[in-house]
């Protein structure tokens, strides 16, 4: 069955690869389809120890084994191959159509010749969110500058927009190919200086420009406890320019960490709470405000010490989970004791020492390392 025959008939590859034979080359070289280039490449020397017709193997064996190899040690053969199968493949072969690489693309087997799309380039922009709007989720507006095609003219430059513009000297490119022997050069096309279209009357909008300059604005649904960096992708509505498809707009939220009194981890809530040392020792109650705006009491058991940098978890009072609104993370109480002086006087350590007893051996401790360090380190403030 011709190719052609084989393509239209079918409505599609996928719904007739049941008729279509692309197992046995695999077979041949007795691998699985799934096989790396490296196990094909294994495989085929080692059939041809065996095939070979100087080791006895026949001729046709060995024949039907370079076609094998041939096919599935080519990337694009072998992508046609396990698609269309082994009649599809030397029919397509026999009526001279390429398998020329073009990033991984085929080249047009109906017209000889590859697809090329050319797009403008994908604009990235990065925008931030405070952990409150994170909380209870937020849209943004982002306006972006754009070049959009001029619409009076079409994007053609000349004041009449049915007018073709492009220069048929070059026929849009702007250069012309010479071949000098064996070697080709490419010059500027003369007649457009290289701009590939030529205006004799430009449009009044765009000063022939083919192209103006527009705001467009973006709307990002940014959703409750979403992570930071995340992307929202606008497919197609990059810069415009006549004879390119737009690339897309990208914008990445990121999320501030540090929001004055509350930080972010994960799905949890740190708030850093300052507490004197009065405060320390006999207990605290204290009100905060928490980002949803609704005061909590934070307060110390009777009798309980507090140790700096100590945390206290309040359970379901962090941010919500993304996806999962109705889960929450945890609010962690990190504690900061402020003590209210510098240094002690000897009276002052006294009465520590007498209230806490348990105390003398590490407050001796800490003048012996203190006045060791002192000696050896005359140039430190200990």
């Amino acid at each position: 069955m011709n190719f052609f025959n084989q393509f239209f008939n079918n409505n599609s590859s996928n719904n007739n690869n049941h008729n279509i034979n692309n197992t046995k080359y695999y077979d041949i070289l007795g691998i699985p389809p799934t096989a790396s280039q490296s196990e094909i490449k294994k495989a085929y020397h080692k059939q041809v120890k065996i095939k070979h017709p100087d080791k006895g193997g026949s001729v046709k064996e060995f024949q039907e084994l370079q076609s094998a190899y041939e096919t599935l040690s080519d990337p694009l053969k072998r992508k046609f191959y396990d698609q269309y199968g082994e009649e599809a493949l030397k029919d397509n072969i026999q009526n001279g159509y390429s398998f020329e690489n073009s990033n991984n693309n085929f080249y047009d087997i109906f017209n000889k010749k590859r697809t090329i799309i050319k797009k403008t380039k994908s604009i990235f922009k990065s925008i931030s969110v405070n952990i409150r709007e994170i909380y209870s989720g937020v849209q943004k507006h982002v306006e972006i500058k754009l070049n959009r095609l001029c619409i009076k003219c079409k994007g053609n430059g000349d004041n009449d927009p049915n007018l073709n513009t492009t220069c048929l000297n070059c026929n849009g490119l702007g250069f012309i190919t010479i071949i000098q022997g064996r070697i080709e050069i490419k010059r500027n096309c003369t007649n457009c200086n290289g701009m590939g279209y030529i205006i004799k009357n430009k449009c009044s909008e765009c000063d022939g420009k083919r192209i103006t300059n527009q705001i467009k604005e973006f709307i990002l649904n940014i959703e409750k406890g979403m992570p930071s960096g995340k992307q929202f992708v606008f497919e197609k509505e990059s810069d415009e320019f006549p004879g390119f498809e737009p690339g897309d707009i990208i914008i990445e939220v990121n999320i501030e960490k540090n929001d004055n009194d509350f930080m972010r981890c994960g799905a949890d809530l740190i708030y850093k709470m300052d507490i004197n040392f009065k405060e320390c020792i006999c207990g605290f109650n204290k009100v905060i405000k928490h980002i949803n705006g609704k005061k909590i009491r934070i307060k110390s058991k009777e009798g309980e010490l507090i140790n700096p940098n100590e945390k206290k978890i309040i359970r379901g009072l962090g941010l919500p989970f993304y996806k999962n609104d109705e889960k929450y993370g945890n609010l962690i109480i990190n504690f900061n004791v402020i003590y209210p002086i510098d240094e002690l006087n000897d009276n002052q350590k006294n009465l520590i020492i007498k209230l806490f007893p348990n105390l003398i051996q590490d407050v001796s401790n800490i003048e012996n390392i203190k006045k060791y360090t002192t000696i050896e380190n005359n140039n430190n403030n200990i």
